[in-house]
């Protein structure tokens, strides 16, 4: 009888689980732009989206992650889209973040803008769109998660037990994780964590940022399915109230999104983690530019579950040394003498130093402006100074400029000689398996 009890309360926890999470229409299997319809029977997509809204009202995509399983059962791949990714936004049906909800209106089309805004602006539906019309693949499963939401499920279950390849030990946000390996993350941590997009040893592009917030992600949903909660009314309750105000997903229940995050975090089989193909340096709007021929076989073989072509190199060119890189400083803060400090501790990073001047009006942004003859001075400036935002000038020449807002953090660091678009620095030995 108490087997059959705990059998029951454990059951019913789990239905109460499903029933919290927000669900949407978003998927759209018969669409034209599902290729290699017949080649892809039996595979599943589930693509999954990490979106940061404590920025403002209006939330962008921080992580957008196809997770593939091809139809033979084989080994998933993990499919990472750069939030800047240029694209060609279609119409799409509006969006409210706050009331998770269509809106009665069209979006309009909007050229040269980046995938992030299709989730922004049309909801689960637009970003499903996007990625179907990008890949030619059907997806088949959709979630969206807060990343504060992360950090009060956390919360919620006293803790989340995760396996960190690297300590966290971000530029803008300092120490959040000293330590590599495994590690219990309270609610601050864990926002820390699934937020930390400056991580010394992460290298080029966002690979380990989204493998932090999927490794979260699964250790959440683990600990919130595991017996000890389902067991416990209370708990469980708990979570499935930050489970019902962070998940948007459409055709997915509890286990089959605890599935997904697990193949995401790349539990069981080894899980390829493959970046879509782009140019090693943005173009004058900033934004990631696909390259079209290896992106073109790299979906065809998901859709045909052919081999996963090897990356081609973005470039042989490498990012410039820091002593042939020469920035002028101008200090657009409150803080009297800021230029004059940063210029010499650029210095002493081997930076080459222009003007040091004050900027003609305040700002609050840390931003580096920059022309497109100097875009690739400008990702090593950016390298050094993590709280700067680049801002392309496509009408200027000439122009590398680091301007220090309000926002500035005080992080100057040293930049590896790593070459443009080469493979990041592998984890920390011994870190996790």
């Amino acid at each position: 009888m108490a087997v059959f009890v705990a059998m029951t309360v454990g059951w019913s926890s789990k239905l109460g689980l499903d029933g919290r999470l927000h669900q949407v229409a978003a998927l759209d299997p018969e669409s034209g732009a599902v290729l290699d319809a017949d080649a892809q029977a039996g595979a599943h997509n589930v693509l999954l989206l990490g979106v940061d809204t404590t920025t403002g009202t209006d939330p962008g995509s921080d992580t957008i992650v196809l997770a593939h399983t091809p139809a033979d059962g084989g080994a998933p791949t993990r499919l990472s889209f750069p939030r800047n990714l240029e694209i060609n936004r279609p119409p799409c049906q509006g969006w409210d973040p706050a009331a998770r909800a269509y809106l009665d209106r069209t979006v309009p089309a909007e050229t040269r803008t980046t995938i992030d805004t299709a989730y922004r602006s049309g909801g689960p539906a637009c970003v499903v769109r996007v990625v179907q019309q990008l890949t030619g693949l059907s997806v088949s499963g959709f979630a969206a998660v807060q990343l504060d939401g992360l950090a009060d499920m956390a919360g919620a279950l006293g803790g989340l037990p995760v396996c960190l390849d690297r300590p966290v030990v971000d530029g803008v946000l300092g120490t959040v994780a000293p330590t590599a390996g495994a590690v219990t993350l309270d609610a601050g941590a864990a926002a820390g964590v699934v937020r930390a997009r400056h991580v010394q040893g992460d290298g080029v592009g966002d690979e380990g940022l989204v493998d932090r917030q999927q490794r979260v992600l699964a250790a959440a949903l683990d600990g919130a399915l595991s017996t000890s909660t389902l067991l416990n009314p209370f708990g469980s309750n708990a979570f499935g109230q930050v489970l019902g105000t962070s998940v948007v997903t459409d055709g997915m229940d509890v286990d089959q999104l605890l599935a997904a995050a697990l193949t995401l975090r790349g539990i069981g089989p080894e899980t390829p983690f493959v970046t879509v193909p782009t140019a090693a340096e943005t173009n004058t709007r900033g934004n990631a530019v696909l390259r079209d021929r290896e992106a073109s076989a790299l979906f065809k073989a998901l859709r045909t579950g052919a081999p996963v072509p090897e990356p081609a190199p973005a470039s042989t060119a490498a990012v410039p040394a820091p002593s042939t890189i020469t920035v002028d400083v101008l200090n657009a803060s409150q803080r009297t003498g800021l230029a004059q400090d940063v210029a010499a501790r650029l210095r002493a990073v081997t930076f080459g130093i222009g003007s040091v001047a004050n900027a003609a009006r305040p700002a609050t942004d840390t931003v580096i402006r920059f022309s497109p003859d100097r875009s690739a001075e400008a990702q090593g400036v950016a390298s050094a100074v993590p709280s700067a935002r680049s801002v392309p000038d496509a009408t200027a020449s000439g122009v590398l400029q680091l301007v220090l807002g309000d926002s500035f953090d005080g992080t100057i660091r040293a930049i590896p000689p790593t070459p443009a678009g080469g493979p990041a620095p592998g984890p920390v030995s011994g870190a996790c398996s």
